[in-house]
């Protein structure tokens, strides 16, 4: 049997690549399989079983007075095709009938259930180190190039700067003839970026002081405010834990249900909504990258 550990130390989808992985391996060899959410950052009550059904992997013929556990991180157990991450993800990423219940009152809220696209944008500690400053019009260019007539447009970041900008974008354009376009988030108004895991804000406080450097610090600079009051999910009590998963995962559902996606690929979670969505091929990156699924990919560490 093979247990993986969900720790405190990575964000949600980076954490989820590893169990895909492990979980894989287990099926592929008939091994037993279990994760174990004790310590998992975005435990609320129960672990995994807060949001989901549980995972689990039961075969007679395993010697289960054998266990290894495994950290999540930095452990791949074998190599697996972007189709075959994406057949675990279904097998794997199964709501619970109350986050099904939670995300059937947003999309009716917002009327989401279908005939929208969507943008992710994820910034916050992101621009520390990991991923580049993009502009939100360049993501809407590249939607509209892709389906010109589209009427509505679901914004998924953690920054609403995204959807002023985006806003202004499609304001300025309107005076060359653009349709009316809609733009819908869940994204309040005061969130400029969020800072996960609390080593990030160690990062950031040594950025806007000068004792590292970052390629994107004159943004870091302008919203330094929001992000270093954001309160970290590793800081939050267990309500606050689940209010910021549940959020999160209704916010990537809405996305993964869109008619198109446009995002870049420089996160793990835009890396898991190109392999979860309900067409892939609907979902474009805007440095145009191609990737094939019956490739094979660790997406944890990129495409």
């Amino acid at each position: 049997m093979i247990i993986t550990l969900l720790l405190k130390n990575q964000g949600f989808y980076s954490i989820l690549f590893f169990v895909l992985n492990h979980y894989l391996y287990c099926k592929k060899n008939k091994l037993n399989y279990k994760i174990n959410t004790d310590n998992w950052l975005f435990k609320s009550v129960n672990g995994w079983i807060d949001y989901f059904e549980s995972i689990e992997l039961n075969y007679d013929t395993d010697n289960t007075k054998e266990i290894t556990y495994y950290d999540q991180r930095n452990t791949i157990l074998d190599n697996f095709t972007l189709h075959e991450y994406r057949n675990a993800i279904h097998e794997l990423y199964i709501y619970n009938e109350k986050t099904k219940q939670e995300i059937m009152q947003i999309k009716n809220k917002y009327n989401l259930v279908n005939n929208y696209s969507s943008i992710f944008i994820r910034r916050g500690d992101k621009l520390i180190s990991e991923s580049n400053l993009y502009s939100a019009c360049i993501y809407i260019e590249h939607l509209l190039k892709i389906e010109p007539e589209c009427k509505r447009i679901f914004i998924q970041t953690d920054d609403y700067n995204c959807i002023t900008e985006a806003k202004e974008y499609l304001q300025s354009k309107k005076l060359s003839g653009l349709q009316d376009i809609e733009i819908i988030t869940l994204c309040n108004e005061n969130t400029k970026g969020m800072v996960i895991i609390s080593h990030q804000q160690e990062f950031l406080f040594d950025v806007i002081n000068n004792k590292s450097n970052s390629r994107n610090k004159n943004y870091l600079l302008n919203v330094k405010d929001n992000l270093t009051n954001f309160k970290p999910v590793d800081q939050m009590n267990s309500d606050e834990i689940y209010r910021h998963t549940i959020d999160m995962l209704i916010g990537i559902d809405i996305v993964l249900n869109s008619n198109n996606c446009v995002i870049d690929f420089e996160s793990n979670v835009s890396r898991f909504i190109k392999i979860a969505h309900n067409s892939p091929n609907n979902v474009y990156d805007i440095n145009n990258s191609n990737v094939e699924l019956d490739k094979i990919y660790f997406p944890a560490y990129g495409f």
